[in-house]
């Protein structure tokens, strides 16, 4: 199945009549030998036309997305899935659905940043497996699918209505830009509702994604990267546009500073008997990503009261604390204010 990057070899019999072929509760196996059953009919006059189908597939966890990771596609990745898949239709009319659980250790990548071509009606193939070795060593070389589509003057309608739940075993990506490796790499639970119809490309997808834990590569001024752990509750909702998620994410950076850099020689004055804390850096994404809204804050864990106190009275505007930022990020040191430099 080019569109799914996915094979099944089965050994079972086909029966071929007159006007149909039957395919009786068969059973396929994917390329780790993972069990999926099929069943279904195709229809179709005394001349082998006007062909109609009705194909139902059950995976048991198995095998049913397996795409490698490309910048100019919005989808990749390596899911397993137990429930139900049906593809019905005719020659004009293709129509996939399916109720499925992703399952076991999978991932799945979501490029925000793609440019995505997706008119290929071709989306399943027969392959005789003899032929295996040959067919893959040919795939480099061929036409590709949307040209041969054209060139053969197909206009079948290809349309898709997914429900799938996701569970927390599943490594979940969504590429934020990928010239700069920035990328939420997280596990978490949630269920949505995914549509495709290629008469317009556009992809649709309504749920919420519930982070409990992963990190999120952030880059300082283009020119540092980052690594946020991500604080669980976290979350990701599509209400309709794939491309535009809204995000409520907040991640932290710690690191360990010196409040030399911060007070100068005022440090002295700071009862503590240590000068060198862990500091954090938080970051909040909200908002849609066409739009998105940043907030960053600071917090001392595991400092007395009486530092939290006086750290937030040198950094007590939003310039000074995006300096602070900067600083904590780039050099992994506070920033020292002119007049405490001076002094």
């Amino acid at each position: 199945i080019p569109y799914t990057g996915c094979r099944y070899y089965a050994t079972d019999s086909i029966f071929l009549d007159s006007t149909s072929i039957r395919f009786p509760n068969m059973v396929l196996h994917d390329e780790e030998g993972n069990e999926l059953f099929f069943d279904g009919t195709l229809y179709h006059d005394d001349y082998f036309g006007d062909f109609k189908f009705d194909l139902v597939a059950r995976p048991n966890h198995t095998l049913v997305f397996n795409l490698p990771y490309q910048a100019q596609e919005m989808l990749s990745g390596h899911t397993y899935a137990t429930g139900e898949v049906r593809v019905f239709g005719d020659e004009q009319d293709v129509m996939l659905t399916a109720n499925a659980i992703a399952s076991g250790k999978s991932s799945f990548r979501f490029n925000i940043g793609y440019t995505y071509s997706a008119s290929s009606n071709n989306f399943v193939t027969f392959y005789d497996h003899h032929d295996i070795k040959i067919l893959n060593e040919e795939d480099e070389e061929e036409e590709p699918l949307d040209t041969r589509n054209k060139s053969q003057g197909l206009s079948t309608r290809f349309k898709m209505a997914l429900n799938v739940e996701v569970d927390p075993q599943l490594n979940f990506g969504l590429v934020l830009n990928a010239a700069t490796g920035d990328e939420i790499n997280a596990n978490g639970d949630g269920a949505f509702t995914v549509g495709y119809d290629d008469r317009t490309g556009a992809v649709s997808m309504v749920g919420t994604y519930t982070l409990s834990q992963g990190t999120m590569g952030f880059t300082v001024a283009n020119v540092i990267h980052r690594d946020f752990t991500i604080a669980e509750g976290s979350s990701i909702v599509w209400s309709g546009e794939a491309e535009n998620p809204t995000l409520n994410v907040t991640a932290d950076y710690t690191t360990s500073a010196s409040l030399k850099d911060l007070f100068g020689s005022d440090v002295s004055a700071i009862t503590t008997s240590r000068t060198n804390i862990p500091v954090t850096t938080s970051i909040n994404l909200s908002g849609g990503l066409d739009d998105p809204r940043i907030r960053f804050d600071l917090s001392l864990p595991r400092s007395e009261r009486e530092i939290e106190d006086k750290v937030r009275g040198v950094i007590n505007t939003e310039e000074m604390l995006m300096r602070q930022v900067i600083y904590l990020l780039v050099f992994n040191r506070f920033f020292t204010p002119e007049y405490m430099a001076s002094a």
